[in-house]
Order: structure tokens, then sequence, then C-alpha cells
């Protein structure tokens, strides 16, 4: 025979984990959404952004997955993360909307219209942040490293870079 403390425990319990679960249900469920096709003339985008990955076309998106691993093969910046000693992979290049990037860099907005194409770029790996103090009382005169994981919006039209988040 049951207790009702019990009953009333596991009920409670079931409730917690069911309220969990319907709050995280969107979060899992949603996908963001690859562009399907490329549009020549691309729709111009106005220049925003820092000149990044050079354009092949006038088309949008005007380069490839693969302009954008030469690019990060090659010499490339991300603000105020010293390559010398940080090691990334790319784990994800995606030609999306920029309402979906703004969804996958947390809510911030990338500086384009919903709409408009944009390439997410989500790197893994260790960094070594530059002009980054020592921590206190270490013996180690090296900065400090992390594992951390870098997205990067690239405008699909210019390929200039719209912004960098780091996690």
């Amino acid at each position: 025979m049951f207790k009702a403390p019990v009953v009333l425990g596991s009920i409670a319990f079931c409730l917690v984990i069911g309220a969990s679960v319907s709050l995280l249900l969107p979060h899992l469920l949603w996908a963001p959404t690859p562009v399907a096709t490329t549009v020549c003339p691309g729709a111009p985008t106005a220049g925003h952004g820092i000149p990044a990955i050079p354009a092949r076309n006038t088309c949008t998106p005007a380069f490839t997955t693969e302009d954008v691993r030469a690019y990060f093969a090659g010499t490339y910046s991300l603000g105020d993360i010293n390559r010398t000693g940080s090691h990334l992979t790319i784990t994800q290049i995606l030609f999306t909307s920029a309402g979906d990037a703004r969804r996958l860099m947390g809510g911030e907005s990338v500086g384009l219209p919903d709409e408009a194409v944009v390439c997410y770029v989500e790197l893994h790996g260790v960094l070594r942040p530059q002009n980054m103090s020592l921590l206190q009382g270490s013996p180690t005169t090296h900065p400090a490293v992390a594992t951390a994981t870098v997205r990067v919006i690239f405008d699909a039209h210019t390929g200039n870079e719209l912004g960098i988040g780091v996690t």
C-alpha cells in the first residue's frame, strides 16, 4: 500500500521534471534553416562589417565553404584572440538567415535584416586571449588558456565579418 507522502512526492517530482522538459523542448527542437539557393545578382547589404572573406562574384552567397576554410587557414583576426598558441577547429559552416544567426548567437543582432543571408561559422578549441592579465598568485608568466567555442558571422554577399561571440 502506498503512503500519501510518497505518492505526493512522486507527483511533485514528475511535475518538476515535466515543467523542465517543456521549457527546454522549444530550444531542443529548433534548428536553423540552411540557404538552399544562390541568388545572382545578390541583394546589396550596404557594406556593414569588417572586410574578411573576398567575394567571388555578385551573387549571394558570394563565397563557398571552401573559401571560409581557406580564410581560417590563413591570416585571420578575431579581435583579442591570439592565434599564437590558440588551436581552433571549424565545427560548423552554415549559410542561413540573419534571424537564425541571431538565435545561434544567443539573441545578439548581426546588424542586418532577419531575412538577409549570412554565413555562420563555429570553431572550437583552445584559445589564448591577448592582453589578458595573469591570474593573481599564478607562478607562471604565460597568459591563461581556455577551451571555448567561437562563433563568427559573415555577410554572405560581401564576405564582411559582422560579429564574433566566444563562450
